[in-house]
């Protein structure tokens, strides 16, 4: 729920992972980020006009104050990878770990930078918004229930690949040992997803009387960390142990990348630095 709640930055994403266009991208941010919202919210009458308007402004601010903070980011692991790459489990894990702190806390200082547009385009939100939510979020945990559990090696294989080129056969076995001992079972992922959103209600004191835009984005930091503290303590079980495996795959992966990988990996990290660099320049 957070990550849909904050799609504005799963656009901006699109600017340091899968798409090989950035400025394209960048450029587009706001009305990719426009249309997830209203997908989710149906604005009506001059709603949407005043969210677009606050989320261009978000994005601008975002290229000036946070966007130099991801090239730098970039150039960071490209730098150590160059220099001293891990040579060990322990080692290739501790680097992950680092890099997953750092991205959160980058995250976390994109919302801070934001947080005044988000407000104000929250301000327009009203209770039929919210029920518009609640119709949406339903659907995606039926589409959720209704998928294949088959899709994850496919799926991070993708990811990989985007960083590193085509894998080789025996990193697509690790892949594929990893997804078949550790996906979750649709029906899971949904019941807790389902279990959450009343949770969240309550947490953010959402009711059809005291329903506030400015009040709800205040809640969506906080429930970042609170979601996951009292999710359904199985899939919170589940989950940990699936990330600690998907750690361990990954650190093997970077043990175990090939020169031409490890090159292109390099080369695709300062590219995307220098498109970060150059964008509205």
């Amino acid at each position: 729920m957070a990550k849909l709640l904050m799609s504005f930055f799963l656009a901006l994403a699109a600017l340091s992972t899968g798409c090989s266009r950035m400025s394209l991208a960048y450029r587009f941010a706001d009305t990719s980020a426009h249309w997830a919202l209203d997908d989710h919210f149906d604005f009506k009458g001059d709603q949407s006009a005043k969210v677009k308007a606050e989320l261009a402004k978000a994005k601008t601010k975002l290229r000036k104050e946070w966007i130099p903070s991801v090239t730098a980011e970039f150039r960071a692991t490209a730098e150590t990878m160059r220099t001293s790459p891990p040579q060990t489990e322990a080692d290739a894990i501790k680097l992950l770990d680092q890099k997953e702190q750092t991205w959160e806390n980058l995250f976390k200082a994109a919302w801070h930078v934001v947080t005044p547009e988000m407000k104000k385009a929250s301000e327009v939100l009203q209770w039929h918004n919210w029920e518009s939510f609640r119709k949406n979020y339903a659907k995606q945990s039926g589409k959720i229930k209704r998928e294949s559990s088959g899709k994850c090696a496919g799926r991070l294989e993708d990811q990989v690949e985007i960083w590193t080129g085509s894998v080789t056969n025996e990193q697509e076995k690790r892949i594929d040992d990893y997804c078949k001992s550790n996906a979750w079972p649709p029906e899971e992922r949904a019941k807790n997803r389902d279990f959450l959103l009343p949770k969240f209600e309550e947490f953010a004191g959402i009711t059809e009387k005291s329903f506030n835009g400015p009040k709800f984005v205040d809640s969506l930091e906080a429930w970042s960390d609170k979601q996951r503290e009292i999710s359904i303590p199985e899939y919170k079980a589940k989950k940990e142990v699936s990330r600690l495996e998907l750690k361990k795959t990954l650190a093997w992966m970077l043990l175990n990348l090939t020169e031409k990988q490890k090159k292109r990996f390099i080369d695709t990290l300062e590219n995307r630095a220098q498109e970060l660099d150059s964008l509205e320049k």
